[in-house]
């Protein structure tokens, strides 16, 4: 497998979605026809419980539906003239939260939760811990993994951030012995940028060790009474892939349009991990990995 993430080829258009996993169908900003460029706002809702969506390829937008927008991508790749690094970064935490609910960052735990709507919940609660979920217990899965070992700074401060808008005292960065590489270099990192708020943890190999209350178990070093909610205990899970994004949104303005994800398996011709574009096909995904080399029994999400 390749070292690093890879930009998928010739994805020829997308297809975003305007249903979420929490709050109402969002509102399409743009129409039939429009130009639009990587990183445009597509559509948004007035609900605070819902985030906008971007394009994730520029080109223009070729049909819409009550459920999605359709954009032909171009293949430039062109950034959207908003997307603007930030000169000062913000620590207050609603500000945070609001440029995170701009950006369109949602928990990529696989929850969909929209960021801004964990932090402000954990902030109302008083939670002591942030934890950073590096684990990755899944079999096959390694997109977190490389992600941690080709995106330290970023992920280092991305969780700084997100320790600043849940009003934690701490964030822990917790992953498991069998990815020491990615711990070492997360320290080593680390100690060059002094964040002295942020830990970096190795936990034993444990399946479901990446599951939220064995995650927090294994960090707080006790158990947890049955179905007692973390933000009572004082503690926040989010991903190692939401505290990239979280940087990527308040260091360089650009909302989340992609993800790293793994395309592994037996029937898989080259297993690799690559920048999964919203509203990719899974098709796109496969061929990304040159396809598959027999007819598989399973397909797994």
């Amino acid at each position: 497998m390749s070292p690093q993430i890879e930009q998928p080829q010739g994805v020829r258009f997308v297809t975003i979605s305007l249903h979420q996993h929490a709050g109402p169908r969002l509102t399409p900003c743009v129409a039939e026809g429009d130009s639009v460029r990587l990183g445009t706002k597509l559509a948004d809702s007035a609900d605070w419980n819902a985030v906008p969506v971007h394009s994730s390829v520029s080109g223009f937008v070729s049909k819409i539906t009550p459920d999605a927008i359709r954009i032909e991508s171009d293949e430039s790749d062109r950034l959207d003239h908003s997307i603007q690094p930030r000169h000062e970064i913000p620590k207050d935490p609603d500000e945070l939260a609001q440029i995170l609910r701009d950006c369109g960052v949602v928990d990529l735990d696989g929850s969909g939760v929209p960021a801004h709507v964990s932090l402000t919940e954990a902030l109302r609660y008083g939670v002591r811990v942030l934890i950073l979920n590096g684990c990755e217990s899944e079999p096959f899965l390694t997109a977190d993994h490389l992600l941690m070992l080709t995106h330290p700074l970023e992920i280092l401060k991305g969780a700084e951030l997100l320790r600043l808008a849940s009003g934690a005292a701490r964030a822990v960065i917790a992953s498991e012995r069998n990815k020491l590489e990615a711990v070492e270099v997360l320290k080593s990192k680390n100690y060059n940028l002094k964040i002295e708020t942020v830990d970096v943890i190795a936990l034993p190999v444990r399946y479901p060790q990446g599951a939220h209350r064995a995650l927090a178990e294994a960090v707080l070093n006790r158990r947890l009474r049955k179905n007692e909610p973390l933000l009572e205990v004082g503690v926040l899970v989010q991903n190692v892939a939401t505290a990239f994004a979280a940087y990527e949104a308040v260091y360089l303005g650009r909302p989340l349009y992609r993800r790293a994800v793994t395309v592994s398996g037996p029937c898989v011709v080259e297993p690799k991990n690559v920048w999964a574009r919203l509203g990719m096909r899974a098709a796109d995904l496969v061929r990304s990995a040159k396809g598959l080399m027999r007819e598989p029994t399973r397909l797994i999400f």
